[in-house]
């Protein structure tokens, strides 16, 4: 079974509270993946890094 993390600066994250939802298909109703069951301290660790890079990225040009 697949288990999708969290997409947080650049890396794959686990949750920080290590739980998990299942997520079953339309279809037949038998779970497919499970998805990160995110919460406060996962979003603002993702925001954070957000802030972060944008440093960066808000120098970046369409041609860079």
């Amino acid at each position: 079974m697949i288990q999708i993390k969290n997409y947080i600066n650049g890396c794959m994250a686990e949750p920080a509270s290590n739980n998990y939802i299942d997520n079953p298909s339309p279809v037949d109703g038998k779970v497919f993946s499970q998805i990160p069951d995110s919460d406060t301290t996962d979003i603002e660790h993702a925001v954070s890094a957000a802030k972060d890079a944008f440093q960066s990225w808000s120098k970046l040009t369409k041609k860079d």
